[in-house]
């Protein structure tokens, strides 16, 4: 089968072969891959192909009572009807959660917003906690990159895995359920830096396995880099109210914003090297943000340890 990729710049049109790489109009053998860098709206007639891939900046207009048939695997990226259970889940899931969670104690409400911008600004003016919450945006950053253009990579031949192969990938998320205890006993014992380096090792072990050719490899290699990323999470909440010391829910807070727009990124930023590069290259630059992840976990504790050295 051929891969065909939409690089456009010759209008919209899904049969005009310039805005394809190489330059051919894709047919029923052809593996389609629509990634522009920006939004871009592509209009077919009765198309037919052997397997699609998209990605969130493209939407494929099918002109009235025309068909767009793929007779092999369906779009990875965007298997219809899936988000919107996945989101009734985890709406449920988090009503669960806020009813079991115990109730916070010596919890302090700030008596107006400009307090909690304040405790914000203060805290953002803590190098050690910056350092926490940047590897908090790295995290995110790494799994969001990983899991969705590992997706990319399997929808290709010689894997071709379907849209329910591809979801069931993400059930080593479960592993979550082992490593995340498992990962604060550790911490508590042999102490931070130790945990991010062996968090840092299970993710650049992990991500050098999907280079490997045998499925079976690769889908160990997630599981063993989401374990990693777990145990960096790990971390860097614990960190997160040990450095900050006073106003932790306002810290809390900008751990998560830094670690959801650093997953916003990391999908965008992962997206421009898989269309350059491919899934290699991924590899190596989510293996750079884990060891920057590494380098700020030290940091954030850089003084408290050299301290703790001096007094011994």
């Amino acid at each position: 089968m051929a891969i065909i990729k939409w690089v456009g710049g010759s209008g919209t049109s899904f049969n005009n072969k310039l805005n394809w790489s190489p330059q051919s109009v894709p047919t029923s053998s052809s593996d389609v891959m629509i990634q522009p860098a920006a939004p871009a709206t592509i209009t077919a007639a009765d198309e037919i192909v052997n397997s699609l891939v998209t990605g969130s900046a493209a939407t494929l207009a099918i002109t009235a009572t025309s068909s767009f048939t793929i007779v092999g695997a369906k779009d990875a990226a965007n298997p219809g009807g899936v988000s919107v259970n996945a989101g009734t889940i985890n709406l449920a899931g988090a009503a669960v959660v806020q009813r079991q969670l115990p109730r916070a104690k010596r919890f302090v409400r700030s008596n107006h917003w400009r307090d909690s911008f304040a405790d914000a600004r203060q805290h953002l003016r803590n190098t050690h906690l910056v350092a926490v919450f940047g590897m908090a945006f790295a995290v995110l950053f790494s799994l969001v990159g990983a899991f969705t253009y590992a997706n990319f990579h399997l929808a290709l031949p010689p894997y071709r895995l379907n849209s329910e192969q591809l979801g069931s990938i993400f059930f080593v998320y479960l592993l979550g359920v082992v490593v995340t205890p498992f990962s604060g006993r550790f911490l508590d014992h042999f102490g931070m830096r130790l945990t991010a380096v062996v968090a840092a090792t299970f993710a650049v072990t992990g991500l050098l396995l999907t280079l490997s050719r045998p499925l079976a490899l690769i889908v160990a290699g997630l599981a063993i880099f989401s374990s990693g990323i777990f145990i960096f999470q790990a971390v860097g909440t614990v960190q997160t109210g040990f450095v900050a010391g006073r106003a932790r829910s306002s810290a809390a807070g900008l751990y998560v914003t830094f670690y959801y727009i650093g997953g916003s990124l990391g999908a965008i930023a992962t997206g421009w090297t898989w269309q350059a590069r491919g899934w290699a290259a991924c590899v190596y630059l989510l293996i750079g943000v884990a060891c920057v992840a590494l380098a700020l976990a030290f940091a954030s504790s850089w003084n408290r340890d050299s301290r703790s050295s001096s007094a011994a």
